[in-house]
């Protein structure tokens, strides 16, 4: 039986990604495996570093003037394990930002400025020192797809029905009103051109119908999972591949992981629907995809 108070620790790969396993504190560790440790060094405004004096109880280097530190418990991050060992060890609470170099507001706004193509404003520089990775991504995200934020959230979730009539208020006093005249017949790569009337003009868009493609198709710039054939793997979230599990010809089984998909900040495994094979793999890690896309391919093993 496991010791309660025995330390459990994350194992990571030579990337730095979790592997999913985990070790006790005392056990050998695998080869080709790391954990995470976190050193803390507290100055003051003099410059002087705080250090300590280890118990001459310990069984690591007794007695040894060092500076406070330890090992990253499973399911912390160096940071949150720093805190906790300045709080263990010195009784110290620190808030997060403490433990972060001071933020180069000047180098935000270079970045905004002339890597994004923003006006860096004071809001956007705020915005970027808290969630820098977010914000970059949001922008991207705005290019790429268009600005959402004034649309109906029925309508954004949902979708306009036939026939249907919705407003959309760009800024007060200007308002688009749509209707959705007509969907058209898929094509043969799945792509259905929409009919709309704004504002009394009609319009006509061309979309990939992502329930319609269920089936690879030649020259599709997208691939979609078969929902019935089982031997075909796809996203069951829009998002980015992180992590691609298996390589061709290799023999997986059901409910086995075979892909990890980012979305949001939160991690989610691609699963085997069927035994088999590794056919195809359709998609390399940091590739975006859309939900119901093909991962990969099974075949029957021989």
């Amino acid at each position: 039986m496991m010791d309660t108070k025995a330390e459990v620790w994350d194992l990571y790969d030579a990337r730095g990604e979790k592997t999913g396993e985990t070790m006790i504190r005392g056990e050998e560790i695998p080869k080709g495996r790391y954990h995470i440790g976190v050193h803390i060094w507290p100055i003051n405004e003099k410059g002087e570093y705080l250090i300590q004096r280890r118990a001459q109880t310990v069984q690591w280097k007794p007695g040894i003037w060092a500076v406070t530190g330890g090992s990253a418990l499973a399911g912390e991050d160096p940071l949150t394990a720093a805190l906790r060992e300045l709080k263990e060890e010195l009784g110290y609470t620190a808030r997060p930002g403490e433990l972060r170099p001071p933020d180069d507001f000047d180098e935000f706004k270079r970045h905004l400025v002339e890597d994004i193509g923003l006006e860096g404003t004071d809001q956007e520089q705020v915005a970027y020192s808290m969630y820098s990775k977010v914000f970059d991504d949001y922008v991207k995200k705005l290019r790429d797809v268009g600005n959402f934020r004034n649309m109906e959230s029925d309508v954004f979730f949902h979708g306009i029905a036939l026939g249907q009539t919705v407003e959309v208020e760009l800024k007060p006093g200007k308002t688009m009103v749509i209707t959705l005249e007509d969907i058209g017949k898929t094509d043969a790569a799945g792509n259905r051109d929409l009919t709309f009337t704004v504002d009394g003009y009609r319009r006509v868009v061309s979309i990939k119908d992502k329930q319609a493609l269920t089936k690879s198709v030649a020259g599709s710039q997208i691939q979609f999972a078969n929902q019935d054939d089982e031997k075909e793997i796809g996203a069951n979230i829009p998002g980015t591949v992180i992590k691609v599990l298996v390589k061709e010809g290799e023999e997986v089984k059901q409910g086995q992981p075979i892909a990890i998909l980012e979305a949001m900040k939160m991690e989610t495994n691609v699963i085997s629907t069927g035994d088999g094979v590794v056919d195809k793999v359709y998609v390399k890690e940091g590739d975006s995809v859309k939900s119901g896309q093909l991962i990969a391919r099974l075949e029957d093993k021989q």
